[in-house]
């Protein structure tokens, strides 16, 4: 009933900031709903909505890139997955720098991705750097590092760097 609610909101919402969240948020419940065809094609006119009406550089674009990179993330799709994070990864750094808990945020999900498809040395890198940007904003000591630690000792634990593994985990 959910996403019914909003093809009706997006059908009448005047603007395209609006339509582009309505859209994204559509297909979010269409997701939840099971209809994983119909939650595509939402997500995909939410991208397509924000890059063409409001700007291929709007923080809206990003959001729905990584709302579609999730959705394909959740489906084991990890090869779409994976270029549309880039694509936000450069956004993420030209509209936030290099430097932003959003930009930390988007090399999380790339090393999740890069980890599931057992890419691990690249996993590794990305999540080293998410870490470095987190640490560089919130302190050595802030409790939000660790998942990025938990991580990284997961990632060194397959490449069989138990004793790096150790020390990161003791961190």
């Amino acid at each position: 009933q959910a996403a019914d609610h909003f093809a009706q909101a997006v059908r009448i919402a005047p603007f395209a900031e609006q339509k582009t969240q309505l859209l994204q948020q559509q297909g979010d419940a269409l997701y939840q709903a099971g209809d994983t065809m119909q939650a595509e094609a939402a997500l995909l006119a939410s991208v397509l909505t924000a890059k063409d009406k409001i700007s291929p550089k709007h923080p809206l674009v990003v959001s729905t890139l990584s709302s579609l990179a999730l959705f394909y993330e959740s489906q084991g799709l990890h090869q779409k997955a994976e270029p549309i994070l880039r694509e936000t990864l450069t956004l993420q750094e030209e509209i936030h720098g290099t430097n932003s808990i959003k930009t930390a945020e988007t090399l999380d999900l790339l090393a999740t991705v890069k980890s599931n498809q057992n890419h691990l040395r690249e996993a590794l890198v990305f999540e080293e750097q998410s870490l470095r940007i987190k640490e560089t904003i919130l302190g050595t000591t802030n409790p939000a590092l660790i998942d990025n630690l938990t991580h990284i000792t997961e990632i060194l634990v397959k490449e069989g760097r138990l004793e790096e593994a150790d020390q990161t985990q003791q961190r």
